[in-house]
């Protein structure tokens, strides 16, 4: 399995064995399968080929995923090797006026909010994931912190960053600038050779 699983991945986009040079220079290409009308190899010019092989890679810096292989939509593998997103029975509605509706009257709203699907994981859990840092984690005490309040006003921020230790005012910004030159000092006839060369 696992040599199986090397060779897919090191195999190129065309079969070697499958593609040859004709005396005049053109490419002949053998078809893995048959064509309907009976076509079972393509005769290419150089050019043409490497346009067809071009037009396989995708576009630089454009957002676009192509699949080929196990990947493929029509793939029979794809199954195997895709995770199934398996759907919730009973939507998920969060309850907005409480059981009796708003007002305390009226319809009823639906059962209260299940668990958050899976797929949906809170910032915290992808710091840990991604970088291994418990985000909710107290250096002091070791236990997990909760969060209490969202502090937006900027005098209540100001306060904080102060009575913490920290600047509240933001470093001056310096423009952006190149790198300091490098000052060769060259004698005059090594000045002349880089000159002439």
């Amino acid at each position: 399995g696992l040599e199986r699983l090397c060779r897919y991945i090191a195999r190129p986009i065309v079969s070697h064995e499958r593609v040859s040079r004709l005396p005049d220079g053109r490419v002949r290409v053998e078809l893995k399968r048959a064509w309907s009308d009976g076509t079972t190899h393509v005769v290419l010019s150089p050019h043409d080929f490497i346009a067809r092989l071009v037009a396989l890679v995708p576009p630089a810096r454009v957002n676009q995923i192509r699949y080929f292989g196990a990947f493929a939509p029509r793939s029979k593998v794809r199954a195997q090797v895709v995770p199934q997103f398996v759907a919730c029975v009973e939507p998920l509605q969060l309850e907005l006026f409480g059981k009796s509706g708003p007002g305390g009257h009226g319809a009823s709203s639906s059962a209260g909010a299940g668990p958050a699907p899976e797929y949906r994981r809170s910032w915290a859990k992808l710091l840990h994931r991604v970088f291994d840092v418990d985000a909710l984690r107290c250096d002091r005490c070791q236990r997990t912190m909760r969060i209490v309040a969202f502090v937006t006003e900027p005098h209540a921020i100001v306060s904080i960053l102060r009575s913490r230790g920290y600047r509240s005012v933001p470093p001056a910004l310096h423009p952006a600038r190149g790198p300091p030159q490098l000052r060769l000092r060259f004698g005059a006839s090594a000045a002349s050779e880089l000159l002439s060369a």
